[in-house]
Parts: structure tokens; sequence; C-alpha cells
């Protein structure tokens, strides 16, 4: 385990993509066609590992078998577990009241996928599957109870006798491995990346492991905290890990999931460079669904190809940790306050949005949703697409606590993420001045907005300004979003949400993340003949040798 490969690019199943790729049957990507993705995600686009999602949604525990045995000649090359690698993100117990026993399922999967890929590689198989992702992770309890259930109840059961003459389950069923697993925690809320440093500190106590994976989430903190904060809180989070790994001598790999908006880290074909300035210290980057499909397919493979070959820096060091942290506590406050205002009229917003992928609801018994402040909000890539729908980039919000920072705060942030200008540029490119008129006069499809918060966004835009920042649009793609969210909300507001779908969609596929396309866009030559050429190859691979 201490030679193996860490992979520095994870496919995930993220449902922020604006268009459906071309292989899908229908409106959402599911069942076996999430396997042919997970083939494609390593072989076309050259990412190294695929996250298997089984929080919060339904999961096809077979995956391994199903890749193996449909894609036998690219499996027998490239080997899954030692070339390329499938993680499994299971679901928290503690939380997934309704489904906590999912966990189980899945790691009882585990040595399954083992025997298969034994009886595919032969004598000298590895493990296809020995991590897991905890979402959600708080305490080193989350982590070392995954380890103890596994080594105790998954490959500890093979010394259980099944009946009185003593046969044992590994005699009657076979050796169970892998012996043990490893476990990837999951920060994703601005507390638990802040403490991040000392779970992990007592985690590696109590595992005695020599190396050690943490997944630092980008995009639930910003929707929960605000964008400023979550940014900071993950630079924050790498530098203190650098400094577990010194004092621990345990290799510690960050994982950095992000988004291809700037609300949502900022990850896609066209600024992985700057996202790798503003997160040094990252390893391993996701690539979501809108990176991978609402981009030219090339583009989106020269990027991961670049990810692959990156350098690694050392994380920044902030200058001061007491300014840091008071600075992330007022901007998270501002946020929250604007964030929670808007939360019925996210809330009705994202009953439009289409989904792209077969997911638990975000209501109800089988709900997974999130919360700002005490309001109950949808999970970030919605609350995301229905602002941008309505021409207001959540990145704006809370803005304007920038201004009332103390000067030794406000350096802290222009230090630690100096490219925030720059994201803010991009992200108000689509902000509609039209759409924002709109809504303080009218309200959002029914509803009023508050004059105070009214206010607020008023001080959040012109703390922009006074940022140096031009708000509205700055290029043709900017005027276009701003027609179509202008169209979006004049349909909800004169009573006809189903005509808001047009400008809904058009706003989505023009920004390059959440919504779908009804007409598939026309595509260059050379991507036509890249086309033929990937089906060619899959049908040869598809039907190879077993």
């Amino acid at each position: 385990m201490e030679e193996r490969r860490i992979p520095r690019t994870m496919s995930t199943q993220h449902p922020d993509n604006a268009r459906l790729p071309r292989w899908v049957h229908g409106e959402v990507i599911e069942g076996d066609q999430e396997v042919e993705e997970a083939y494609l995600a390593y072989r076309s686009y050259g990412c190294q590992e695929v996250m298997w999602d089984a929080e919060g949604k339904d999961v096809d525990t077979h995956v391994v078998r199903k890749l193996l045995s449909q894609y036998p000649s690219y499996f027998r090359k490239t080997v899954m577990g030692r070339d390329v690698f499938l993680t499994y993100r299971v679901p928290n117990p503690v939380l997934d009241a309704a489904e906590k026993k999912v966990i189980t399922e899945t790691l009882d999967n585990i040595p399954l996928a083992y025997d298969v890929a034994k009886q595919f590689y032969g004598d000298g198989a590895v493990a296809p599957i020995f991590e897991v992702i905890m979402p959600f992770t708080h305490t080193s309890d989350d982590l070392a109870n995954i380890l103890n259930y596994y080594e105790k109840a998954v490959a500890g059961r093979e010394a259980l006798t099944v009946n009185d003459a003593g046969l044992t389950v590994r005699e009657w069923i076979g050796e169970v491995n892998p012996k043990r697993i490893n476990v990837i925690p999951l920060f994703e809320d601005v507390p638990s990346l802040l403490q991040a440093a000392e779970v992990i500190r007592d985690f590696i106590k109590r595992s005695k492991t020599n190396y050690l994976r943490v997944f630092l989430g980008r995009s639930d903190p910003a929707m929960s905290f605000g964008m400023i904060p979550a940014t900071l809180s993950v630079k924050f989070a790498l530098w203190e890990l650098k400094r577990v790994e010194e004092e621990q001598g345990v290799r510690v790999y960050p994982i950095l999931g992000a988004g291809s908006l700037p609300f949502r880290g900022h990850v896609s074909p066209r600024s992985y460079a700057s996202a790798l300035k503003t997160y040094p210290g990252v390893y391993t980057i996701t690539i979501q669904s809108a990176f991978k499909y609402d981009y030219d397919e090339a583009e989106a493979e020269e990027a991961v190809s670049a990810l692959n070959s990156s350098q690694v820096r050392d994380p920044d060091e902030p200058t001061s940790l007491k300014d840091l942290l008071e600075a992330i506590d007022r901007l998270a406050k501002a946020y929250v306050k604007e964030a929670s205002g808007l939360a019925h009229v996210v809330n009705k917003l994202t009953t439009l949005l289409p989904s792209r992928r077969a997911r638990k609801p975000h209501s109800g018994p089988f709900g997974y949703g999130r919360k700002v402040g005490s309001k109950n909000l949808p999970r970030a890539i919605a609350f995301t697409g229905a602002l941008y729908s309505i021409g207001l980039p959540p990145e704006l919000l809370g803005l304007h606590a920038m201004l009332d920072l103390s000067q030794v705060q406000r350096k802290q942030v222009e230090e630690l993420f100096p490219l925030l200008p720059q994201e803010l540029e991009v992200a108000t490119n689509f902000f509609s001045w039209e759409c924002f008129n709109t809504m303080r006069e009218e309200g959002v499809w029914g509803i009023k907005i508050q004059p105070s918060l009214n206010d607020l966004i008023e001080k959040d835009l012109k703390a922009a300004e006074e940022l140096g920042i031009d708000i509205g649009p700055k290029d043709s793609d900017g005027m276009r979003h701003g027609l179509f969210a202008s169209a979006c909300l004049e349909s909800l507001n004169s009573g006809h949400p189903n005509d808001a779908l047009f400008g809904l969609v058009g706003a989505a596929e023009v920004r390059r993340s959440l919504g779908r396309r009804d007409i598939p866009s026309p595509r260059s030559g050379r991507k036509e003949e890249r086309d033929k050429n990937n089906r060619e190859q899959h049908e040869q691979e598809h039907h190879g040798q077993t």
C-alpha cells in the first residue's frame, strides 16, 4: 500500500451539467449509464479515479463486475486498483437515518469486488476498491467506526462458524479480502474545515495509518457560509493539514471537491490553472459533470491531462490566524443573513430546475438537503442554479462585509485569496440589472423580497464596485445570459412557470452549468470524427476477449 499511486483527478457524479452527454438516453443519467460513464471517465477523459456515490442516491454495487466484463480489453491493460481507482462515497449513518444501513451494504460489497477482480486478473489481482469516503465528518469516531466495522464485521467474519461441525465462513464461501480498507474523511462545512486538522491528528493516533487522503468540500461550505468564507476555510485546512503531516510523519493527500462556477470552486477546463493557484497544497481535484459535459470534449480531456501532470505546491501560510478567523466569521454572518432571506425564493425556483441524474429528493422522509442558518435549502448545485437563473450570482451575497473588515483582516483575505477580484468579474458577468430591478419592484414568482434584503444586496453591489469590479455583462455570453434570465423572471412573474423553463435552460447552457439540452448542439468536423473513433473503439472494447 505504501507504493500505491495517489490519483490526481477524481471523476464524480455531481449533477451540475447543463447539457447531457451524447451517450445518455432520456433526460437523466442513471443505472447502467453510470457504469458507462465511469469507463469513459477513465478512457476518454483520462481521470485516474472515479467516485462511486452511494450518498444521496441509489448506487449499483456490481459496478466492478460490469466494468470488467463489459470493457475487458481496456481493463486488462489498465488495472483497477493499481492504475485507476474506484472509490465509494458512503452515506453517513448518523445523518441518513432512513437508509443508514446502506453503508453496511456498500462495505459488504468490497470483498465481492475483490473476488470478481481475482477471477478477471488471476492470482496477482489487487483489491479494486479499498477506500471509502465518509461525508459530513466531524469527529475521528466517524472514521474509526468504519474501519472497525469493516475489520470486525466484514473481513473478520471469515472466522465465524456456520454450523455445529465448526465449518467456518472462510471454508464455506472463501477468504475475505481485502483485510482492511482506508477511509477518506470529507469535511463540508466551515466549522468542520476549521477543525479538520484536529480530527486528523486524533484519527492518525487511533488508526496507525501510514498515509491519509482528506477530502475538503468547497461547494457546500459556500452555500452555507458564502464563497469567501468557504475559500478561506479550505485554505486554512490545507495549511493545518500540512502541519499535521510534518508533526506526525504521515503523508496527507488533500482532495478538493469543487464545481465549475466560482461560487462552487471554479474548477473547469478554462479555470483549472487559477484553481491550482488559489488552492496550493491540493493533490487530487474533482472533475464534476459540468467540467466533462458542458465543454468541448477535447478541451476537457486536455485540462484533465494538465491537472494529472501539474506540480503540487506547498499551501499558503496565513500570517495571522486570529485575523483570518475573525474575517471568516464576519463575512459568513453577512452572507447567512442574505441567503436565509432568499430561502423561499430559492426553494420555489428549484422546483423548475431539470434533474441531470437520478437522486434522492431533497425533502420528505428520504430527503438529503442542506441548511443556511435555520432555513432549509436544496443542495448547493440547485441553490447556485436557482439564483443564477434570475440573474443574481450568489458570489455577491454578503460581499459588503469586506468593507467592514479591519485593515489587517482585509489584508489576510487579499493575501490568501488574491484571485477574488477575478472570480467576481467572472460571476458578475451574469448579473442582470433588469432582473434585480424587477425583483425589487415585483418580487419573484409571487414572493416579495424584503426591502431590507434588497438594501443589503445593493450594498454588496456597491462593495463590488469599490473593489474595482465591473458589474453586469462584459461579453456576448453575459448579454445572452441576461436575456435568458430576464425571460425566465418575466415568465414567472406573469404566471407562466412552464414558459420560464426556456430562459432557465438557456441561461444554464450559456454559463455551462446546471440545466438540460433539448436540441443537440452542432458539432465541428473534428468533434464528429473523434466521436466516430470513440464509438468504434468503444464497440471493439465492449466486444473484446473475455
